[in-house]
């Protein structure tokens, strides 16, 4: 199945985005559109991965295009705009060295909150996980065993399991990879939520941008 098919049965409206459990806080604050505040823990995680997240913004502009492609524009001068900010009223922060973070442990800690959020038992967006998963899938090498540790051992060991093994398969995918398949989610977010973002964010004016 194609990857962008399985993001279209999942994302069915703007509502089905996950609100993460264990570093919501910080992504509320960087996609908070209506506000370019950020307190001192989210401006020193955001600084960690901010590497990281330049590249994202390369790669994402390269696969939208349109309207589509301003939006994403925007959205990445809010989240400089935010930056920039902190950094302005924080000097003493902000000259400090950070050590940035690899994209595999930043990657794994989101995909675990996605994870968590959507094996919820109240979860409405589970029948669309459903709908997203072919049939015909079988489970990798990586997968393997996970349900039978969940029947025989209950569901606790199985989801720690689960986890477990995402984590090792994520870790063998390289950087590159990564970046293309956070890029291909966040603009299926931003397709989904297109009049709701356009409108949020139509103040904003692109000026000349240089992403290389």
């Amino acid at each position: 199945m194609n990857p962008t098919d399985v993001w279209n049965k999942m994302f069915l409206n703007l509502d089905n985005v996950p609100q993460h459990e264990k570093i919501g806080w910080f992504w509320k604050q960087v996609t908070d559109l209506d506000s370019i505040e950020l307190d001192e823990n989210a401006y020193k995680k955001l600084s960690q991965i901010w590497s990281s997240v330049e590249v994202f913004f390369k790669k994402l502009l390269a696969t939208l295009e349109g309207e589509l492609n301003l939006l994403a524009h925007k959205v990445y001068i809010r989240t400089c705009e935010k930056k920039n900010k902190f950094e302005s009223e924080h000097k003493g922060l902000s000259e400090q060295d950070v050590e940035q973070i690899p994209l595999h442990p930043v990657a794994y800690e989101w995909l675990e909150d996605l994870v968590n959020f959507y094996t919820q038992e109240d979860n409405s967006t589970l029948p669309n996980i459903h709908k997203a998963v072919s049939p015909e899938f079988t489970a990798t090498g990586c997968f393997h065993g996970v349900a039978d540790v969940t029947v025989k051992e209950g569901s606790n060991k199985g989801f720690a399991l689960l986890k477990q093994r995402l984590k090792q398969c994520l870790f063998m995918v390289p950087e590159d990879f990564l970046l293309v398949g956070v890029a291909d989610y966040v603009g299926q977010i931003i397709l989904r939520g297109k009049e709701v973002l356009t409108r949020r964010l139509d103040y904003i004016t692109i000026p000349e941008l240089d992403l290389d």
